[in-house]
């Protein structure tokens, strides 16, 4: 049994009770679960496997549950960023974790886009937020 097991799990138990509320958005344990799904079909559809390390530099936010569990539900390994760090911080640990996907929050867009030279290893940019860069994945909020 893996984590994203217990959000299906829930969905089954609990479809429609509040399973997590943002900023004044709630979403449904099926809700939520959709959503997972969705990122975990992109994540597997860009060629994302069991094993694959998943960095997240996101604040606490809805994409974060949400990331996390898709990165779970394929057998990904997720990688939690401190959004306190620096880039070169960042850099650091999602090169030495192996990380092969960032996925980053629109307030980190210049701080990620400074320091994507150094991330080799980094084959998926996916951006949460509004207009997308080049290059780049994009999670709509």
């Amino acid at each position: 049994m893996n984590l994203g097991y217990l959000l299906t799990k829930a969905v089954s138990n609990y479809p429609d009770q509040v399973a997590l509320i943002f900023e004044g958005q709630s979403f449904t344990y099926r809700e939520l679960n959709q959503r997972v799904n969705r990122l975990a079909q992109g994540l597997l559809a860009q060629g994302v496997r069991k094993g694959d390390k998943v960095a997240m530099l996101l604040r606490n936010c809805n994409e974060f549950i949400e990331s996390f569990f898709a990165t779970a539900k394929i057998g990904g390994v997720i990688v939690p960023l401190n959004y306190r760090l620096s880039p070169k911080e960042v850099a650091y640990i999602v090169d030495n974790a192996d990380a092969t996907t960032l996925i980053y929050g629109e307030e980190f867009r210049e701080a990620v886009d400074s320091i994507r030279p150094e991330l080799d290893k980094v084959r998926h940019y996916i951006y949460i937020g509004d207009d997308p860069p080049a290059g780049t994945l994009w999670f709509t909020k």
